[in-house]
C-alpha cells in the first residue's frame, strides 16, 4: 500500500472541448478520460489569454459528478487554455496535468449568423469610384453574409474622412451618415479632396458590425476589411521614419557644436551629422 502511494497520478487524457450558446451566453463544455490511477478528484483551470491573473477554477468529485465541466461567460473569438489536474490525497502523491489550448468561435459562427445575437459581418463587395474627382464619390456594397428577410439589417453607417498631409498621418474630418437598411450606395458630394478613407458598416438589433474599409485617392481604391471593431484613423507610412531620425542628427549636430564651442573638442563630429543631415533632406525631396 505505502508503495502505491509513492507512485505519481499520470496525467488525464484526450481533453476535448465543445461550444454552445445558451441564453446569448457563450459556454464550452470540457470532457476527458480518466488518469490511469482514477483519482477521485480533478481541479480544472480556465486561463483566458490575456494573461494568468484571472483565471476560473472548478474542482470535479467522483462518482457524483462525470469527467466534463461546463465553462460559462467565455468571450467571442478568444485563446483559452484549460488545464486539468488529478488531485491527490494530502498530497501524498505527485500528479500531472493534462493542458489544452483552444480558440471559442466567432459570434456569427456558433449562431449561424444570427443578427439577433451578433452584430452583422461587414458589408461586402465595398467599392468607391469618383463621379467627379475631387467633389463627388459614388460608394456602392452588397449587404452582409446571413442577410434576409427573416435577418434583418437595420440600417448603414457611413464613415467619410478627409485624409492630408505630405506623409498622410492626417486626419481633416470625419463625417458619418446613416442610410436605409435597404440602400446598396451612396452619393457623397461637395467633397474638396482628392484622398478619402470611407467605411461602410451594418447595424441589426445587436449593435454595429465591423467595417469594410474603402481608401480612395487620385490614384485608385484599394479595399481592406478589418476584422476588429475599433477603426484606427492613422495612415502612417514609413517614409516619416527619415523625419525622425533628421531630428535625431540635428539634435546630436547641435550639441556637439555647443561641445566644441564650450569643451574644444574638434568640429569633425558635427561635420559628419550636418552632412548625413543634409543628405536624408535630399533623400526625402527625391522621393
Amino acid at each position: 500500500m505505502l508503495t502505491e502511494l509513492k507512485q505519481n497520478i499520470s496525467a488525464p487524457e484526450n481533453i476535448r472541448t465543445s461550444f454552445h450558446i445558451t441564453d446569448n451566453i457563450l459556454k464550452a463544455t470540457v470532457q476527458w478520460n480518466a488518469s490511469k490511477e482514477i483519482p477521485c478528484s480533478y481541479a480544472v483551470y480556465l486561463f483566458p489569454s490575456t494573461g494568468r491573473q484571472s483565471y476560473v477554477k472548478k474542482t470535479i468529485t467522483l462518482p457524483g459528478d462525470s469527467l466534463s465541466v461546463v465553462l460559462s461567460n467565455l468571450e467571442f473569438d478568444k485563446n483559452y487554455t484549460v488545464v486539468v489536474s488529478p488531485i491527490t490525497f494530502q498530497n501524498l502523491r505527485q500528479s500531472h496535468s493534462a493542458k489544452v489550448w483552444f480558440v471559442t468561435p466567432t459570434c456569427l459562427n456558433i449562431t449561424e449568423g444570427s443578427f439577433d445575437i451578433c452584430a452583422p459581418g461587414a458589408p461586402l463587395n465595398v467599392k468607391a469610384q469618383w463621379l467627379i474627382p475631387g467633389s463627388k464619390i459614388l460608394v456602392t456594397w452588397i449587404p452582409p453574409t446571413y442577410t434576409s428577410s427573416e435577418n434583418k439589417i437595420f440600417s448603414y453607417h457611413i464613415s467619410v474622412s478627409e485624409v492630408s498631409g505630405y506623409f498622410q498621418n492626417t486626419v481633416l474630418f470625419q463625417n458619418v451618415l446613416v442610410v436605409d437598411k435597404n440602400s446598396t450606395n451612396v452619393t457623397l458630394t461637395d467633397l474638396k479632396s482628392l484622398h478619402y478613407v470611407i467605411e461602410v458598416s451594418a447595424v441589426s438589433k445587436s449593435g454595429k458590425g465591423v467595417p469594410a474599409i474603402v481608401e480612395l485617392s487620385s490614384e485608385g481604391e484599394s479595399v481592406t476589411t478589418l476584422a476588429r471593431y475599433t477603426v484606427p484613423y492613422y495612415y502612417i507610412i514609413p517614409a516619416s521614419l527619415p523625419l525622425l531620425i533628421v531630428f535625431i542628427l540635428v539634435t546630436r549636430s547641435v550639441l556637439c557644436k555647443r561641445h566644441q564651442k564650450y569643451k574644444g573638442f574638434p568640429s569633425g563630429v558635427a561635420d559628419i551629422d550636418d552632412a548625413m543631415r543634409r543628405h536624408l533632406i535630399q533623400w526625402i525631396k527625391s522621393n
